[in-house]
């Protein structure tokens, strides 16, 4: 799915480090942040980047972490930035976020993007498709019924959201989860998946893949094992 042309212009920086791989590799953290800072800084006119406050969110990656290890990564974060970066810092501005807020965040950040809370415009949807989660944020009409219903405000816009994190249904996840069946399933550790590419080989725990890039199958596995879990009745 290509992002939107207005989206897809903003001001961005591609780092495909997670965060969450600091728990076994510390230099990740510098990796990340000082590929931020350079970027922000030449962003940032400089009498206000003293004065420009910097928040780090983590996702759903380190939400998979146990809570001593993600203070442990936040901690090397804040340390990282203290020494390293220009901006105005606090502890609490470092935190990994609920799964509901990263779903509206999202919402928020591709709305505002595409300058609809300033129209009269019908908001859009958001599907953001991660590594380790999956979020969906839509509006929904006022009558709408879910336990998954939130009250936002936007300015002067009160609208209803149905919003919802599904953990564990990221990309990188999900192939985790059926590689790890099929080799349960035939009882070896070479298989092929049909879920990826054809003829690409790696390696997910320790099960070895070649990929048949059967799009058909695929589907019928990911229809079993992830869409009809009760997750999914939200």
């Amino acid at each position: 799915v290509r992002p939107h042309p207005s989206v897809q212009d903003a001001y961005s920086i591609e780092l495909d480090i997670p965060l969450a791989d600091a728990a076994k590799k510390p230099d990740v953290v510098s990796d990340i942040f000082g590929k931020i800072i350079n970027y922000c800084r030449d962003k940032i006119p400089q009498p206000h980047v003293e004065k420009t406050r910097l928040f780090v969110f983590a996702t759903a990656g380190m939400r998979l972490l146990r809570h001593d290890e993600q203070e442990r990564i936040l901690d090397s974060v804040h340390d990282f930035l203290l020494k390293n970066s220009p901006f105005k810092l606090k502890r609490r501005y470092i935190r990994v976020i609920s799964g509901l807020e990263e779903g509206l965040y999202g919402w928020v950040s591709v709305n505002h993007l595409l300058n609809i809370f300033e129209t009269d415009k019908p908001t859009v949807g958001a599907l953001d498709l991660g590594g380790a989660s999956f979020q969906i944020a839509i509006q929904v009409p006022g009558a709408a019924s879910s336990s998954s219903l939130y009250n936002v405000t936007i300015g002067n816009k009160h609208l209803k959201l149905f919003a919802h994190s599904y953990l564990g249904y990221g990309v990188n996840q999900a192939l985790k989860k059926i590689t790890n069946s099929i080799a349960a399933v035939q009882d070896t550790k070479f298989i092929t998946n049909p879920c990826v590419h054809a003829d690409y080989r790696g390696q997910i725990d320790d099960v070895f893949f070649v990929g048949t890039g059967n799009f058909t199958m695929c589907s019928k596995l990911i229809s079993a094992m992830l869409i009809k879990s009760p997750e999914f009745e939200t």
